[in-house]
């Protein structure tokens, strides 16, 4: 019952439907809040309300949907935070697109549950906070969007461990810190953005680096180096480095001169000793031709 202009809201009763198995609303006109009953549908696998004017929060119920694995709630007005039982419940999604909401909060921790996730979208809402370091869980993901939101801190480490991730979207949020080498290194990346932060650093220029269409990083006014492509300024010497530099080179002139003076006097040493040998040598022999005249 897609793009057939329904409006009106969903009915309570829905959560009856225990046969149902999928759920497909999409660019319609309805509005209200998703009922908490549909947590009773065992069956339901698909859910797709996109392109709609509902609202309130999404219920933690949907967790409960045991056979749950595409959840596609975009393009409404849904509010609130994520549910946690959202991740820590019974459904295990392989896509999950949240964008174009007014979600607030942070990630739930509860995400490295699910373990068979692929995708994982949620631009353009108002989350916040750091984003967890659990990601690791989550080793078959292959999008990441987490775009246009208040995401501060660094780039989690775990990160690294998304071997089949192919894009990344963290653009226009508070992130800083440095650009992490290992997305250099992620077998199958294509696609990063990186734009519209607080990046600082130098950029890596290998494996997705290396291919100006492929990376987005405008908007990090303290980013240098990288590829000629990307027309960042180079980076500059730090300080304790060229400190370290100095000093490495005034203790090698400091030694290179002590050894020069070493050898020096060591040279004028034996000069002296063999001189005063010969001195003395011609002294007892001209005491010889004196004593036998």
């Amino acid at each position: 019952m897609s793009k057939t202009g329904l409006t009106g809201t969903i009915p309570q009763d829905i959560g009856k439907l225990q046969k149902l198995e999928g759920l497909y609303l999409y660019n319609n006109k309805l509005t209200g809040e998703i009922p908490f009953s549909i947590g009773n549908l065992s069956h339901l696998s698909r859910v797709n309300l996109r392109y709609n004017n509902l609202e309130g929060r999404i219920p933690p119920s949907l967790g409960n949907c045991k056979s749950l694995l595409y959840l596609y709630l975009s393009a409404n007005n849904f509010n609130g935070p994520l549910p946690k039982n959202l991740f820590g419940g019974y459904a295990k999604f392989i896509t999950l697109d949240l964008a174009y909401n007014q979600l607030k909060g942070p990630i739930p921790v509860e995400i490295n549950k699910q373990i068979n996730m692929i995708k994982f979208i949620v631009y353009k809402n108002k989350l916040i906070g750091k984003i967890p370091d659990v990601f690791s869980g989550l080793p078959g993901l292959e999008l990441l969007g987490m775009g246009d939101n208040m995401f501060h801190g660094s780039i989690p480490t775990t990160f690294a461990s998304l071997k089949s991730l192919l894009k990344v979207d963290l653009s226009k949020n508070n992130l800083s810190g440095i650009i992490p080498e290992y997305f250099s290194t992620l077998p199958m990346i294509l696609f990063v953005n990186l734009s519209h932060n607080d990046f600082e650093g130098s950029v890596p220029t290998k494996g997705v680096f290396a291919n100006a269409s492929a990376i987005f990083l405008d908007g990090n006014s303290k980013l240098c180096g990288g590829i000629l492509e990307l027309h960042l300024p180079r980076c500059a010497e730090k300080k304790g480095k060229k400190r370290r530099s100095h000093a490495l080179k005034m203790t090698f002139i400091i030694m290179c001169a002590f050894v020069g003076v070493l050898v020096m006097a060591t040279c004028i040493w034996f000069y002296l000793k063999s001189h005063s040998k010969k001195r003395k040598s011609t002294s007892s022999n001209t005491l010889r031709k004196e004593s036998f005249l």
